[in-house]
């Protein structure tokens, strides 16, 4: 990975299926990373990804910013859309907990 590294593939959200092209805006190797979507299912994403350690473990932190389309209609899914991010994050901390152990 490096900055200026394209990422594309495709998500399903809600039943939707939807092509996701993001870029690595940000690398800073085993400290942060940050990815802004070019294309996709939102307005606005921006996720930084920041990795620092505590004693004999590594932490990972999430920032994202993110905007619905279709303001103000949009705003109307908005407990769907954080109940989906949960999942989703929820999901790869157990996925990297796993492959860790």
């Amino acid at each position: 990975m490096e900055t200026g590294a394209l990422i594309e593939y495709k998500i399903r959200l809600f039943g939707f299926s939807f092509r996701w092209k993001a870029i690595i805006s940000k690398w800073d190797k085993n400290r942060q990373f940050i990815d802004e979507q070019l294309k996709g299912p939102y307005s606005k994403w921006v996720h930084t990804h920041i990795f620092y350690k505590k004693e004999s473990d590594v932490i990972i932190k999430d920032i994202v910013k993110y905007r619905i389309p279709f303001a103000p209609f949009g705003e109307i899914i908005l407990p769907l859309v954080k109940l989906q991010l949960k999942r989703i994050f929820d999901y790869r901390s157990k996925r990297i907990i796993e492959l860790i152990d």
